[in-house]
């Protein structure tokens, strides 16, 4: 399961202007297409949203339904995340969040559109960085991607 506070961190990153926010996206819940804009009064059921869809994913692999801690909305303890630090938590996340997820139909999916959004919006407020270009193995070669944190939890220290 990922950690409440690595969900802080991807909804703080979703709100800062540093990294393209307030963060946009849509996601078609099977009779409407539904646009979104993060903000502060919904920051919190958006970072409930995230713990659920990885709670199911948990739940679906392990093929139980074992109670986990309810997600309290809070500031992230650091506010200094880069955005490599930032994308690679993201990258975490959507590994834990979608085993058994065909990423294809992520349309349908509002965690997975959210999640989207924020690397793409992240990708192109940083200068010299193509969105159209954009691949984890670039990720993995930027500078400060080793030293980030895999799993951002209350004792992760930022890079």
């Amino acid at each position: 399961m990922i950690d409440h506070e690595h969900v802080r961190v991807l909804v703080w990153a979703g709100l800062q202007p540093r990294f393209g926010g307030p963060l946009r996206w849509w996601f078609d819940d099977g009779s409407t297409r539904a646009d979104r804009i993060l903000t502060e009064a919904d920051a919190a059921s958006v970072g409930a949203m995230l713990v659920a869809q990885n709670e199911a994913a948990f739940n679906d692999v392990h093929e139980w339904e074992d109670p986990h801690a309810p997600y309290e909305h809070a500031s992230p303890l650091r506010d200094d995340w880069s955005a490599v630090a930032v994308l690679k938590a993201l990258q975490h996340y959507v590994y834990h969040a979608f085993l058994d997820e065909d990423h294809d139909e992520w349309t349908s999916n509002e965690a997975g559109m959210f999640c989207s959004a924020l690397s793409g919006s992240i990708v192109a407020s940083v200068p010299g960085w193509d969105p159209t270009t954009w691949t984890p193995a670039v990720l993995r070669a930027a500078p400060g991607y080793v030293e980030a944190p895999l799993e951002i939890n209350r004792s992760s220290s930022a890079p």
